[in-house]
């Protein structure tokens, strides 16, 4: 199948990583959207075939601040009235969570580095899951907890966070871990983390050197993962 497929973006130098190389191995052409330089949504939104949300530095909690994350949950909440496949990463998987109702809320520890993720009974058996294995690590970026949508599946969990990815309808789902980075989308992440404050440097090395054992792990499951994903857009 072929369409169009809405990338909303939220950091100047970041990319979509694995995420983008799987998509270009479909038929489907990326649009790219970029609220924060003011660019507004589409007004039709029915032309599109699926809608990805990425990560980024802010809080849905900074909506005052940052009113385009307003304009970002209507355009959510329109997706999933029409029944638009949505793929929500961190951010993303935040503002999904909060477009469908959800308390989104200030972690009581900041998870940033690589951790363990533990896919749930629901989540052994999705679509997008079934070919990774009941645990595998990934790479996580986050101050922000959420709780679970109404009617919406808990997919994974971890150590320090309840709800790791869910699903909501066919083909809504947030993802708050992190497999779409390759060695540039990491190191770009991990330099303007660095500067941002978000993490020190001994975090910061920490993280550099276990990415040469988990970064090519992330980009086999995330081979798996997004085409799964990319796969239901075409049911």
């Amino acid at each position: 199948m072929s369409g169009e497929l809405l990338l909303v973006l939220h950091e100047q130098l970041e990319d979509t990583g694995h995420l983008g190389r799987a998509l270009r191995q479909t038929d489907y052409t990326p649009v790219e959207l970029r609220p924060y330089l003011g660019q507004e949504a589409p007004a039709d939104l029915q032309p599109y075939r699926g809608i990805v949300v990425m990560g980024g530095l802010t809080s849905v909690r900074h909506q005052q601040q940052m009113p385009y994350l307003r304009e970002e949950l209507r355009l959510l909440r329109t997706a999933l009235a029409l029944e638009i496949p949505v793929l929500g990463v961190c951010l993303g998987c935040q503002l999904l969570a909060a477009a469908l109702g959800a308390y989104v809320y200030p972690a009581r520890r900041r998870e940033a580095g690589w951790f363990e993720v533990c896919l749930t009974k629901a989540g052994t058996a999705d679509p997008l899951f079934t070919q990774l294995p009941p645990r595998f690590t990934a790479l996580h970026w986050h101050s922000d907890n959420f709780m679970l949508p109404p009617d919406s599946l808990a997919l994974a969990t971890s150590e320090l966070t309840e709800y790791q990815a869910f699903r909501y309808g066919r083909a809504g789902y947030g993802l708050l871990f992190h497999l779409e980075p390759d060695r540039q989308l990491f190191e770009v992440m991990l330099r303007q983390a660095q500067l941002s404050g978000y993490i020190d440097r001994d975090t910061a090395e920490l993280i550099e050197r276990q990415s040469a054992e988990f970064l090519p792990l992330i980009e086999r499951d995330a081979q798996r993962v997004f085409s799964a994903w990319l796969g239901l857009l075409d049911d």
